[in-house]
């Protein structure tokens, strides 16, 4: 599946852009953490939060990469890939986030690829009982 190989692309930013410490989230210094967080898996740091909205808390994270893990082992099952419920763990992702912001792309595509995997199987069904 083409999903499925583009996946980690998506998993990989997802998690970078959570591993952000909070109120660095807009700074290339915060991504640079981030990715740097995201390669050698160190804890975030807890900044304080910006006035407003924004900043992700390490709560916000960790359940963002609960998510992201969770989407990445359907999207890893043998035999095929479970892509309804990769779409169901991302769709967990706080919106608005950006891990949420980094996985969009590819979460449109695969929910709009389940939603036609059901209608298929829903036609084939009324044709098998006509």
């Amino acid at each position: 599946f083409e999903l499925a190989r583009d996946f980690e692309a998506a998993y990989r930013a997802g998690l970078k852009a959570a591993l952000i410490p909070q109120g660095l989230e807009a700074t290339g210094f915060g991504r640079f953490l981030g990715a740097a967080f995201a390669a050698v898996r160190l804890p975030t740091p807890t900044l304080p939060a910006p006035p407003g909205p924004g900043g992700a808390g390490s709560k916000q994270v960790a359940s963002a990469e609960a998510h992201l893990l969770a989407a990445k082992r359907a999207v890893e099952q043998e035999p095929l890939p479970d892509l309804g419920t990769a779409v169901e763990a991302l769709e967990k992702l706080e919106k608005g986030t950006p891990a949420a912001a980094e996985v969009r792309d590819w979460l449109g595509d695969a929910t709009a690829r389940v939603q036609s995997d059901q209608t298929a199987l829903a036609l084939k069904a009324r044709l098998l009982l006509d």
